[in-house]
């Protein structure tokens, strides 16, 4: 069985790791970014290793959607601030900060997006107006788990709007 040498970033350079990330292109997508200039290459490049990082490594996914942020303002491409932004915004769920993201969120403006942009617009607006109504139900969460002295009297007693959406049952039991 054959042992896969690592290869280190330090290794490839800065085009080298372009070329690594962006072989999966076809060749209509490879030539438009090629035609579309070096920071643009960059962007993407960054947006892809956002994207791999955002899952496990904040602040690694953070310095890469900062890097994003430079490589839009050099190209002056809306479409690049734009998803530069809404990986901010990934950013700042992540690390919990819900009212900065809702700000940010709220300051863009949504007048003329693309599909993609749209897409990452809406999927981050979600995660922010569902994570703002989850801490705003935390205590009714809370109240709601615990033991009541009698199951039809805690029925009765649960505010109308308390439903499993908003209060996930983490005891494996059915909902209300």
């Amino acid at each position: 069985m054959e042992k896969k040498r690592r290869t280190e970033i330090a290794e490839l350079g800065e085009f080298g790791l372009i070329d690594l990330l962006t072989r999966g292109f076809d060749s209509a997508d490879a030539s438009t970014l090629r035609a579309a200039g070096d920071d643009t290459l960059r962007w993407q490049t960054a947006n892809r290793l956002f994207d791999s990082y955002i899952t496990y490594n904040i602040d690694t996914a953070a310095r890469y959607a900062g890097l994003m942020h430079n490589y839009a303002d050099a190209t002056g491409s809306r479409e690049m601030k734009f998803l530069s932004t809404t990986c901010d915004v990934s950013v700042l769920i992540a690390r919990n900060n819900i009212e900065e993201a809702y700000e940010r969120i709220l300051s863009l403006d949504t007048v003329g997006i693309t599909r993609r942009m749209r897409a990452s617009y809406y999927t981050q607006q979600m995660v922010v107006f569902g994570r703002r109504v989850g801490g705003a139900a935390e205590g009714l969460c809370r109240f709601a788990f615990q033991a009541p002295p009698h199951p039809d009297r805690f029925r009765r007693s649960l505010p109308c709007h308390a439903t499993a959406d908003v209060c996930p049952r983490t005891d494996g039991s059915e909902p209300l």
